[in-house]
């Protein structure tokens, strides 16, 4: 693996990107939202290029004041790509986590809401070449985790989580974290044939087909139809 590492973006960097977000309007993803996303489009098979990941990140039609501020600002989007990207890079090789940019309540809590969020807004814009994982009863407990955070606060009371106490939090996003490790893991053959021009094997399926009303593999309590089976989320 390389010795350099990413180019980090600084706190006043990642407070700055915030701001500037925060002000492009309330349907643009935050910096934490941001690195959730970019984490699940760093382990898609798929490659997803900018020009298609910029208009998810502003979720909205705007226009930059100037090519200063449109270089400025695209430029820290593009380091904190790369830092996500090699910091997951790491992980094929050693013990590693990838820790998440997470903001923090007025209580100090980080609740990593925000980073499912974003997360499965990236797993949204190539659901189906997750198939592999999702559908596979093993591998999709892997997203258990990212779930839980993801539907706390859910609207539809069928897929919101329970409360969670900030001890089993703290949990979740540790596994959160270590289950990313091995997601990216085990996406890297078919990325490796794709970055070599080659169409990846389809990976053999570990267990029986889940049914649609069977309950979901990744431990939720819900049925599959209504989980990892269903359409992702798009958040607005």
């Amino acid at each position: 693996m390389p010795s350099i590492r990413p180019d980090n973006l600084s706190d006043d960097e990642l407070n700055h990107l915030d701001d500037f977000l925060a002000s492009v309007g309330p349907n643009a993803m935050n910096v934490e939202m941001v690195d959730g996303f970019f984490a699940a489009l760093a382990c898609c098979p798929d490659l997803i290029k900018s020009s298609e990941w910029f208009p998810e990140i502003w979720n909205t039609d705007f226009e930059f004041d100037s090519e200063r501020q449109a270089t400025e600002i695209t430029g820290l989007l593009i380091r904190h790509w790369n830092v996500v990207v090699g910091e997951l890079a790491r992980t094929l090789d050693s013990s590693h986590h990838y820790e998440p940019v997470l903001e923090e309540d007025e209580s100090g809590v980080a609740n990593a809401n925000d980073w499912a969020h974003g997360f499965i807004r990236g797993v949204g814009m190539r659901a189906e070449s997750w198939s592999s994982l999702l559908r596979d009863d093993t591998r999709a407990r892997l997203l258990a985790p990212v779930l839980a955070l993801h539907h706390e606060h859910d609207d539809n009371r069928t897929l919101q989580s329970l409360s969670i106490e900030n001890e089993t939090r703290d949990g979740l996003i540790g596994q959160m974290c270590e289950n990313l490790s091995t997601i990216y893991r085990f996406f890297e053959p078919q990325r490796k044939a794709r970055a070599a021009g080659l169409s990846p094997m389809p990976l053999k399926r570990l267990e029986p087909k889940v049914g649609r009303n069977d309950p979901c593999p990744c431990g939720s309590g819900r049925k599959y139809k209504q989980c990892c089976g269903g359409n992702l989320p798009t958040l607005h």
